[in-house]
C-alpha cells in the first residue's frame, strides 16, 4: 500500500504517542543483563533474531558555501537468538558516494558486542578503522564505496550494537539527502523510530509504504540558531537568503513491537511491502522569494544527457564505432537486418562484468577495445553504435524485480538499476539488452518486467513493463508404445521463450547429462533415457526442444496402476499457506499443455479411467483442463493449465490456492490397468 502526504509549514502539532515506558532506546553501551532475559519475543516467538530498538535522525547543518548538508544517524540493538540471523545481521554495509565535487562522509562509527558472563554484561567494542572498503560502483554524483565491518565470534544469545552518522552535502543551494527509513524488515523489532528535522523553506513529498499504523506521528515547529549564513546570488540574487534565527519542522514517527514479513514464493523485491518512510524534495520557498519547484523527470533528464558518465559520450563523434558495423554487418541490409546484426555482435563478443548499475564506469571506447563493462557500458555503447548509424536510440532505465517498485513521482535516477536500450526503426520500437548472451534481438528478461521504465531522452516518456504482458506458452508431447514386455516411447518438450532463456543460463559452462539425470530422478518409476538432445541450446532466436526416447516396465502384476501425467505434472501446490498478505507476483503468464498417447499394455484392459474435468480461475484468470479418452488400443490425454495474469491480489489467493490444489489431485489420479484372464 502506498500513501502520499506533503510535509509542509505547518504550525500545528498532531500526535499520537505511545507510553514513555515502552521505548527500550538507550545510549550506546548502555546495555544492561535483563536484555539478555527474554528467551523468546512475544511479538515474534520464533525469530532467529529481533531488533531491541532501531532509531534513525536527518537533521539540517548549514555549511561554508551558504546552504545545508544533511546529516543521518542510525542507531540500532540487536540481540542474535539464532545462527541462522548472523550471515544477514552481524555485517553492517554503509555505502558513501564520492567524487571530486560530492562527497559523502562516514563522520561517526562505533560497534560493539555484548556478552553475559557470570550474570555481568561483558562488551567488546569496536571503532570506524575496522573497517573494509568493498568495490566501486558508479552511482549519481560519483562512485558508490560501500564500507562494511562484521562482528567477530558472534554467538546464540548475543547482543551487537551499532551506530554511524553519515553527511550528506546539499547540492548547488538545495539541500542534503533525506534519508528514507524502514521501520519493518525481515527481523521483528521492539521499537522503530526515525526523526526528521528540517527548514520550513523545504516542502517534501513522503511515500508512506506498507501498512502498519503509526504509534508516533507528530509534526512540531522549533527555531533554530545557526548564526548568519551566506548568500548565493549567482542563483536567486538575494542576499541573507536564511536568516540567524531559522524556522523549522520536527517530525517524528515511531511504532512499536513491529513484526517481520516473512518472505513468501512468487514475490519481487520485499521492500515493495515493508512499512516505511521515503522523501522527495518538493518545493524551495526562501524568505522574501518566489516558490522555486524542485526537479521534475524532465529535468532530471536532461542533466543525465549531458553528464560525462551518461548521455554525453553517446553525442560525440565515436569513428570507433565504424569498426563494430563493420565487423558486425559488412554489406548491405535492411535497417532491421542491420540492427539485429549489431545486437548479436556485441551480444556475442562482449562480456557483462556486473549485471548491475545506470552510469558508465569506463569510456565507450575503453568498453570497445576491453571487450568488458558493465550493464550500462555494454549497453550504452549498443546505443551510441546505433546513433553513430543513423538510428532512432535512447537508454532506458530499468528496475527489476529484486530492485523493488521505482517511484514513478521521484525523478531520482537511483531508485533504478538497470539499463537497456530502445531502438525505433519506423513505426517499431524494440528493447534491446546486449549485456545477457541469452537473451535475443526485441527481448528483455521477466526480471526487468517490473513497473515504470524511463526513458532518458527529450521526450521524457516511460515505458509500463508489466509480467502481466508476458505470456510463456510450452507444450510436451509423449508417446508410448508396446515392446516385447517394455514400454517404448518418447518425449519431445517445446519450451517458450522464457524458459527457454532460463534453460540455457542454468546449464551454461555445464554438460547436458545433468538435465537428463534431473528428468530421470523426478519420474515416478524406473527410465532408461537415450537419444537425448537439446535443440537450439546455443541460439538465442529459437526456442529450445528437449527430446529423449525412453523404455520403462510396468511390471507383471493383476493389477497395475499407472499415472499418466508423469512429466511436468505439479506434485505438490506451490501455494502452502493458508492466508497469505502479500501479492503474488509471477514472473510471465503461462499456458503449459501436456500431452500423453499411449498404448494399452499387452495383456491388459483399462479397468478404471479418471474423468475428465475443467475449471476456471475465478471468471477468466486462467483454466485448467483434464480431458481423457480410451479406445481399444490406446489411452490420450490431454493436460492444460493456462494463467492469463501474472498478478494476484492478495484477495484473490484463497481462489487462486484452492484452485492449484485441485490441479495437484486432478493430475495424481492413476489408470488402473488389469491383467485379461
Amino acid at each position: 500500500m502506498k500513501k502520499y502526504i506533503l510535509l509542509l509549514m505547518l504550525t500545528s502539532c498532531v500526535s499520537v504517542v505511545t507510553s514513555a515506558q515502552s521505548i527500550p532506546v538507550k545510549n550506546f553501551g548502555n546495555v544492561t543483563a535483563d536484555e539478555f532475559t527474554p528467551a523468546r519475543y512475544a511479538v515474534d516467538s520464533t525469530a532467529d533474531a529481533v531488533y531491541i530498538f532501531d532509531v534513525g535522525s536527518t537533521i539540517y547543518m548549514p555549511n561554508k558555501k551558504g546552504y545545508f548538508n544533511t546529516r543521518f544517524t542510525r542507531h540500532a540493538r540487536i540481540r542474535l537468538l539464532q545462527k541462522n540471523s548472523f550471515a544477514s545481521l552481524a555485517t553492517i554495509s554503509v555505502p558513501l558516494i564520492v567524487s571530486s565535487y560530492y562527497e559523502q562522509v562516514l563522520i561517526v562509527f562505533h560497534a560493539a558486542i555484548y556478552n553475559i558472563e557470570n550474570g555481568k554484561v561483558v562488551a567488546e567494542e569496536v571503532d570506524q578503522e575496522s573497517m573494509m572498503k568493498e568495490k566501486t560502483v558508479k552511482a549519481r554524483y560519483g562512485n558508490l564505496i560501500t564500507n562494511k565491518y562484521t562482528f567477530p565470534q558472534v554467538k546464540e544469545g548475543c547482543i551487537i550494537e551499532y551506530e554511524y552518522t553519515v553527511e550528506y552535502p546539499g547540492i548547488y543551494i538545495g539541500p542534503g539527502h533525506v534519508h528514507s527509513w524502514y521501520f519493518q524488515g525481515d527481523y521483528p523489532c521492539l521499537w522503530s523510530r526515525y526523526e526528521l528535522t528540517q527548514p520550513a523553506c523545504y516542502t517534501y513529498l513522503i511515500t508512506k509504504r506498507g501498512q502498519l499504523p503509526y504509534d508516533i506521528d507528530a509534526i512540531k515547529d522549533t527555531v533554530t540558531n545557526f548564526g548568519q549564513m551566506g548568500d548565493d546570488g549567482k542563483i536567486f540574487s538575494l542576499s541573507n537568503i536564511l536568516s540567524i534565527n531559522t524556522k523549522m519542522i520536527n517530525h517524528v514517527w515511531a511504532i512499536k513491537d513491529v513484526p517481520s514479513i516473512k518472505k513468501e514464493p512468487f514475490i519481487t523485491s520485499m521492500t515493495n511491502y515493508f512499512t516505511g518512510l521515503q522523501f522527495q524534495l518538493y518545493a524551495i520557498q526562501y524568505p522574501n522569494d518566489i516558490l522555486h519547484r524542485a526537479e521534475e523527470w524532465c529535468d532530471e533528464i536532461n542533466s543525465m544527457l549531458e553528464d560525462d558518465d551518461f548521455g554525453l559520450p553517446l553525442r560525440e563523434v565515436n569513428s570507433w564505432a565504424n569498426d563494430v558495423v563493420k565487423a558486425a554487418a559488412p554489406g548491405l541490409q535492411s535497417k532491421l537486418e542491420k540492427a539485429q546484426k549489431i545486437y548479436a555482435y556485441i551480444r556475442d563478443n562482449f562480456n557483462c562484468t556486473d549485471h548491475e548499475g545506470i552510469w558508465l564506469e569506463q569510456p565507450l571506447k575503453k568498453t570497445l577495445q576491453s571487450r568488458a563493462g558493465t550493464v550500462a557500458d555494454i549497453n550504452l555503447l549498443l546505443t551510441a553504435v546505433f546513433i553513430k548509424e543513423g538510428f532512432v536510440a535512447d537508454p532506458v532505465l530499468v528496475s527489476t524485480r529484486d530492485n523493488g517498485i521505482a517511484p514513478e513521482a521521484y525523478p531520482d535516477p537511483d531508485n533504478y538499476n538497470y539499463l537497456v536500450t530502445q531502438l525505433k526503426i519506423g513505426e517499431n520500437s524494440f528493447l534491446l539488452d546486449a549485456a545477457s548472451k541469452f537473451l535475443s534481438f526485441g527481448h528483455l528478461a521477466p526480471a526487468c518486467y517490473n513497473g515504470s521504465a524511463k526513458i532518458i531522452n527529450k521526450s521524457c516518456g516511460s515505458i509500463m513493463l508489466s509480467s502481466d504482458s508476458l505470456m510463456e506458452s510450452a507444450q510436451t508431447s509423449v508417446f508410448i508404445i508396446n515392446a516385447g514386455g517394455e514400454m517404448d516411447g518418447s518425449s519431445a518438450s517445446n519450451l517458450g521463450y522464457n524458459r527457454s532463456v532460463e534453460l540455457r543460463e542454468k546449464l551454461f559452462g555445464k554438460k547436458q547429462e545433468d538435465l537428463f539425470n534431473d528428468i530421470k530422478k523426478d519420474y515416478p518409476l524406473e527410465l532408461k533415457m537415450t537419444n537425448t538432445a537439446i535443440d537450439s541450446l546455443t541460439i538465442p532466436e529459437y526456442p529450445v526442444a528437449i527430446k529423449y526416447d525412453m523404455k520403462f516396465n510396468l511390471g507383471s502384476e493383476d493389477i497395475i496402476y499407472f499415472n499418466p501425467v508423469f512429466d511436468n505434472a505439479f506434485i505438490e501446490n506451490p501455494f502452502k499457506a493458508a492466508t497469505r498478505l502479500l501479492p503474488v507476483q509471477m514472473p510471465y503468464c503461462s499456458d503449459d499443455t501436456y500431452l500423453l498417447n499411449m498404448e494399452i499394455p499387452t495383456g491388459y484392459a483399462v479397468d478404471e479411467l479418471p474423468k475428465s474435468a475443467r475449471v476456471n480461475l475465478n471468471e477468466d484468470d486462467g483454466f485448467f483442463e483434464y480431458i481423457i479418452a480410451k479406445s481399444a488400443t490406446h489411452i490420450q490425454l490431454k493436460c492444460r493449465l493456462k494463467l492469463n495474469k501474472a498478478n494476484f491480489a492478495p484477495v484473490d489467493y484463497p481462489s487462486l490456492r484452492d484452485f492449484y490444489s485441485f490441479v495437484v489431485s486432478k493430475e495424481a489420479e492413476q489408470v488402473v490397468f488389469k491383467k485379461i484372464q
